[in-house]
């Protein structure tokens, strides 16, 4: 759709890409049209965080484990201090 395609890769900074969001909100089926549509798996948003960060960090254990089958990078470093890693003993802790 040409409206997911504009969302996905519209460059005004700084802000939150949709599949960010959706990552955020808990939002499994957005998450997948997202990366269907080939969606930038490791790209940070407003606060330097990725999906994969977010998904960790709001324990949204599913969405996490799909940004990881889709290769999200576990080394990323967020502007609020943690690494995909650090993200990944997190959700370890919340299941």
């Amino acid at each position: 759709p040409p409206l997911v395609e504009r969302l996905l890769f519209e460059q005004t900074m700084p802000r939150d890409t949709p599949l960010i969001l959706a990552a955020q909100h808990g939002d499994l089926a957005q998450v997948q049209l997202l990366l269907e549509q080939k969606a930038i798996v490791d790209q940070t948003g407003e606060h330097g965080a990725t999906a994969l960060q977010w998904a960790c960090f709001r324990g949204h254990d599913a969405i996490a484990k799909l940004l990881l089958d889709s290769g999200a990078a576990t080394d990323k470093r967020g502007d609020f201090g943690t690494t995909g890693a650090a993200s990944l003993h997190a959700c370890l802790l919340v299941l």
